[in-house]
């Protein structure tokens, strides 16, 4: 069992305690500083606290990146984007890993019954015949 009293607490105090309940390896960058709070009265089974430190990390700001087949966390701290610190992109549903990864997934297809083109300059351009959407790149609808 694992008592979680982190009130007001440096970020680096939690996931040192993060560092040993998982046994991972954590390589921080240099915005992974500040303080977050968390402060469970009862103490907690190891497999929660895990998960409690890391949903208080996320919203705090912090993103936990695992590296790939390897015991390596990437702590990416707040003020940073994801997407430009090696978050995978993935574009098959079928490629998203099992658990809780930053990842980004683009899914672009869409049926055309779904399109609505309502914007004035672009009303009665387009066409979404063939279930795909073509519009006219002429900005003049009159030309």
């Amino acid at each position: 069992m694992v008592r979680l009293q982190f009130p007001n607490s440096d970020v680096g105090d939690v996931l040192r305690l993060y560092e040993q309940l998982t046994g991972k390896k954590l390589v921080m960058d240099n915005f992974v500083q500040g303080k977050v709070s968390i402060f469970i009265a009862k103490e907690v089974p190891r497999e929660e606290a895990i998960k409690i430190i890391e949903m208080n990390l996320l919203l705090n700001g912090y993103s936990l990146i695992p590296a790939e087949d390897t015991d390596i966390v990437k702590v990416i701290g707040t003020g940073k984007n994801p997407r430009t610190t090696g978050v995978p992109i993935v574009s098959d549903e079928t490629e998203i890993p099992d658990g809780d990864h930053v990842i980004s997934y683009r899914a672009i297809s869409f049926p055309a019954a779904a399109l609505h083109v309502v914007s004035g300059a672009a009303k009665g351009r387009c066409d979404s015949g063939n279930g795909e959407l073509k519009c006219d790149s002429d900005p003049d609808p009159h030309h």
